[in-house]
C-alpha cells in the first residue's frame, strides 16, 4: 500500500467521521434567557393563555450531512420560552399560536458560521376569531472557531443561537404588542419571570 493511498484513505475516513458527527439542535440551547425578557403576572388575563397550534418548516438532521432544526426541537424550545414567561396555556388557551420557519439560512463553509433564522409567528384570538399578532422575525447568529473547532458542531451552535435570538425577539414583541393593545396592563409586565424551569 503506497503512502499516497494511505493518505487518501485517512482523509476519507476523517471526512466520514466528521460528517457523521452532525447532530440536531439542542432544545436547551435555543431557549431565551428569562432575565433578558419581560413576563406577565399570574393575575393578567393574558397569562397562560397561549397554546401552540402548529409548528412547521423545520428540517430533520441527516447525520451524514449538516445539523438542522427539526419541528419537534423548535416546538419544545418555543414551549419553554412561553412557559418561562408565564404565557403557555396548560390546556385550552384563548390564543392559538402558529409558527412557521420560513428559512434557516446556513453558510456552506467558512471560519465563522452565521446562520439567519426567518420565522413567521401568527397569534389568533379564538374567541373573537381574529388575528392579534402576525409578525415575520429575522435574526442572525454567528458561531466562531473559538466556540467550536469542528464545522459540524459550529454550525449546530449557530443554528441554536439563531433560533434563540429569534425566540427572544418574538417574546419581546409579543409582550410589547399585548401592552399596546391592552391585552395586558403595564403593571402586569415584569422585568423577569419568577418561574424556574429546568431544561435538559
Amino acid at each position: 500500500m503506497t503512502k499516497n493511498f494511505q493518505k487518501i484513505c485517512l482523509i476519507l475516513a476523517l471526512g466520514l467521521l466528521v460528517t457523521a458527527c452532525a447532530a440536531p439542535a439542542r432544545v436547551g440551547n435555543m431557549v431565551p434567557e428569562k432575565e433578558q425578557n419581560v413576563s406577565v403576572q399570574g393575575s393578567s388575563p393574558f397569562a397562560k393563555q397561549v397554546r401552540i397550534e402548529d409548528v412547521s418548516g423545520g428540517k430533520e438532521t441527516n447525520p451524514m450531512w449538516t445539523s438542522q432544526v427539526g419541528n419537534k426541537e423548535f416546538e419544545d424550545a418555543l414551549k419553554f420560552a412561553l412557559l418561562n414567561h408565564n404565557l403557555l396555556a396548560k390546556e385550552e388557551g384563548r390564543y392559538s399560536l402558529s409558527v412557521k420557519m420560513i428559512q434557516l439560512d446556513q453558510p456552506i463553509f467558512g471560519a465563522d458560521f452565521t446562520v439567519t433564522a426567518e420565522v413567521q409567528y401568527t397569534l389568533t384570538d379564538t374567541i373573537q376569531n381574529s388575528i392579534v399578532f402576525d409578525e415575520k422575525i429575522t435574526r442572525p447568529f454567528t458561531a466562531t472557531m473559538s466556540d467550536a473547532f469542528y464545522g459540524v458542531e459550529r454550525l449546530r451552535l449557530a443554528n441554536e443561537g439563531a433560533i434563540k435570538t429569534n425566540l427572544t425577539e418574538f417574546i419581546r414583541l409579543l409582550i410589547q404588542h399585548s401592552q399596546k393593545n391592552n391585552l395586558i396592563s403595564d403593571k402586569d409586565a415584569l422585568l423577569m419571570s419568577n418561574i424556574t424551569v429546568e431544561v435538559r
